[in-house]
């Protein structure tokens, strides 16, 4: 029985590092890919977004191909291993040749991230339920929010830190604490969500609350110039998108439990719309932008205000409509 104790721990523990490993190769990506383009290799903002965009478009297609592929051969070590070569290709092109970006290597995190999901089932007929559709929407809120923000937080700390008095050292230390005070946040929350005294809806709603709390805070914090109240919205995003995409995810698992469809085809067509949106959105946001940037002083701060915010509001209303439909 200690013998089976110790192989359940294991086991948890192999595949909480394999989740953990595409969470920092999305991080990366999201967080600093943008960023990097803009600001280290001066592109032009609606060049960036297009190469954004195109990462997307090609992880999003590659979603349904590699869930469907993993449901019907089982080879899902195969598949997490294609991933994480994939990854490691992509990430040391970047090292050794900064004028070129490999994109094509980013299906390879879809590996990653669907192979740890999956039952052995066939799966024909889940499309046909309204519910897949609602908790979809819910999920791609929960990731549109944090991926938005992941993206655009460094950019509007260099926003910020340009029209100000801030030295250099002072924005980058800035660019590099916030976020970690977003992850940090995010990983407390994760834990103590699995001490919940409440259902997965209602852990939902509280962070997605909290995701227009922040979202709110940043244009009104601008009046206030404490730097201070950035580590706490950096905290309130943490919170929100770690407690809307644990209640997310187990919202799909319980689907995919009562309705014994294939795990992997259904969480892949899950974030299939994250990401093909995701990148949508980026595009959109990109194009907006104004040329010179000096006309738009504050156009990242309105970004996370009130692109966020709307997202925020796309989740809420998908939560009461599955409220709705369950009751």
């Amino acid at each position: 029985m200690n013998e089976e104790r110790r192989c359940d721990w294991v086991k948890k523990l192999c595949y909480g590092m394999g989740h953990v490993y595409n969470d920092l190769c999305a991080a990366m990506w999201f967080s600093y890919t943008l960023f990097y383009l803009q600001i280290v290799l001066q592109m032009e903002a609606t060049t960036a977004g297009t190469l954004i965009m195109t990462g997307q478009i090609v992880d999003s297609l590659a979603t349904p191909v590699v869930g469907c592929a993993v449901d019907r051969t089982g080879a899902r070590r195969a598949w997490h291993l294609a991933g994480i070569f994939s990854s490691l290709i992509f990430y040391c092109g970047a090292l050794t040749k900064e004028d070129q970006t490999d994109y094509a290597t980013i299906p390879g995190d879809e590996s990653v991230d669907s192979s740890g999901l999956v039952t052995n089932e066939d799966v024909t007929h889940f499309l046909k339920s309204s519910i897949i559709y609602k908790v979809s929407l819910m999920y791609m809120a929960s990731r549109l929010f944090t991926t938005l923000t992941l993206i655009y937080i460094p950019l509007y700390l260099d926003e910020k830190g340009a029209g100000s008095e801030s030295t250099g050292d002072g924005i980058r230390q800035t660019i590099a604490s916030v976020p970690l005070v977003c992850f940090v946040a995010s990983f407390l929350t994760s834990i103590l969500v699995k001490f919940r005294w409440c259902g997965d809806k209602v852990v939902y709603l509280v962070g997605i609350v909290l995701a227009l709390i922040a979202s709110v805070w940043i244009k009104a914090g601008s009046l206030f110039r404490p730097d201070g109240q950035l580590y706490i919205i950096a905290s309130l995003i943490g919170v929100s998108g770690s407690a809307t995409m644990v209640s997310s995810l187990c919202l799909t698992a319980e689907f995919v439990k009562v309705n014994g469809y294939g795990g992997a085809s259904v969480y892949s067509m899950v974030t299939f719309t994250d990401k093909l949106i995701s990148g949508g959105v980026v595009l959109l946001v990109q194009n907006l932008q104004c040329t010179p940037k000096e006309m738009c002083p504050h156009f990242y701060e309105d970004v996370l205000s009130y692109v966020c915010g709307l997202v925020s509001l796309i989740g809420l209303v998908s939560l009461a409509t599955l409220h709705c439909r369950l009751n």
